[in-house]
């Protein structure tokens, strides 16, 4: 018998070392919040970023020489960079809730 505690042991620590499952959020909730999201956009990012280098100090005007700023240029192609990465390869983890499947899985998502 004690083998069978042993293997009930073993089984009962893995389970509770196991993270619960996410709350389910209300289907209305979810329809509100998502009109109110515009999506991930490459010109709000780097206009933001750009906004807040003057915090910073870093001058985002053009060059005393009256050539363009290559720092905005920069972050302008960045920012495009990582929201198509964003967009091209994000996967996007999701759980059922307990019960109804007890098998981890992933799901492909498309970010809007």
């Amino acid at each position: 018998m004690n083998w069978f505690q042993s293997i009930y042991q073993s089984i009962k620590n893995t389970m509770d070392k196991a993270r619960p499952p996410f709350p389910s959020i209300p289907t209305l909730l979810l329809i509100c919040e998502a009109s109110k999201r515009s999506g991930i956009s490459a010109s709000s990012l780097a206009s933001n970023v750009i906004r807040r280098m003057v915090e910073i100090g870093i001058p985002t005007g053009a060059n005393p020489d009256g050539s363009p700023n290559l720092i905005n240029a920069f972050i302008r192609v960045f920012s495009e960079e990582i929201v198509k990465e964003f967009k091209d390869n994000a996967q996007i983890e999701c759980a059922s809730q307990s019960g109804t499947n007890i098998l981890p899985f992933s799901i492909k998502g498309i970010l809007k």
